[in-house]
């Protein structure tokens, strides 16, 4: 297992398995072979110039489908749709920062940038993937950090360690957007939490300390 030691500053940058059944994940890489209208889902980087972006922490995974560091899943295409549930996520737009996290492992996965509008899946792409009527809304995301996703369980740099060292370093400024100074809301199986761009740049630090 890698270590990666310290942290760094770093500017405004910043679900899809290989080898296991995806019928189940909250997660994708593939465009879905449903004949739909897929243009308006073309990727793209551009965004408002004038935006500052929010910075969010996104579990992947869930209670009962966990992903686990000796299951070793490959989290490093470039470009991956982020679902979120039925309750239309609200806050999270194009230009923004997310920032996943392993449901079970607790370790980061890596960061993407969104650069894709907020979509609703179709009924035909429910019938032929079941899990996406639990997580019927996406954003497409660029990988900002591929040679770690697919290499994250090495690292594995955990969220909570994290978050105590971020507390220690910086124990007057707040890790989430609420002025939160824990992560609990992620407990209660929110599939989202707005963290502040000091902690979020924070964990990405940790991310690119690994890959440099």
């Amino acid at each position: 297992m890698h270590s990666c030691l310290g942290t760094s500053n770093t500017n405004n940058i910043a679900p899809w398995v290989h080898g296991a059944d995806t019928s189940q994940k909250a997660w994708e890489t593939k465009q879905p072979t449903a004949d739909i209208d897929i243009l308006p889902r073309v990727y793209s980087s551009e965004s408002d110039s004038d935006k500052e972006p929010l910075y969010f922490l996104k579990p992947i995974g869930t209670q009962e489908d966990p992903v686990l560091l000796e299951e070793q899943r490959d989290f490093s295409d470039l470009h991956q749709n982020l679902h979120f549930s039925k309750k239309k996520p609200k806050g999270v737009t194009k230009g923004d920062i997310v920032i996943t996290t392993a449901v079970g492992a607790g370790s980061l996965l890596s960061y993407f940038k969104v650069t894709g509008d907020l979509f609703p899946v179709t009924e035909e792409e429910i019938k032929q993937e079941a899990w996406k009527e639990r997580w019927p809304w996406y954003m497409e995301g660029q990988n900002h950090s591929c040679d770690f996703g697919g290499s994250w369980w090495e690292y594995d740099i955990k969220r909570n360690t994290a978050l105590e060292e971020f507390r220690q370093l910086y124990p007057t400024i707040p890790v989430t957007k609420s002025g939160n100074f824990t992560l609990g809301t992620l407990n209660f199986g929110n599939d989202k939490v707005q963290i502040t761009k000091e902690f979020g740049e924070f964990l990405i630090g940790k991310i690119k300390n690994c890959i440099k």
